[in-house]
């Protein structure tokens, strides 16, 4: 079945939808973890409660660099 053509702005915020809910482009680093997340901050969340208020369990803690 053909889908009806888009206007402009429902194309653009499709695609954004998509892009903020369904791809998932950020990984954890951390050995083990297969999570990943379609937003940067919902990777800095996981590991500020996974890793650190949890402690170790399962997963190494990440290794903080300061530049």
């Amino acid at each position: 079945m053909l889908q009806p053509a888009l206007s402009m702005e429902a194309n653009i915020a499709f695609n954004k939808h998509v892009n903020r809910k369904h791809m998932r482009r950020y990984k954890c680093p951390n050995s083990g973890c297969s999570r990943a997340f379609a937003l940067q901050a919902d990777l800095v969340r996981h590991n500020r409660t996974v890793y650190r208020s949890r402690g170790n369990h399962g997963h190494a803690r990440p290794k903080t660099t300061l530049a």
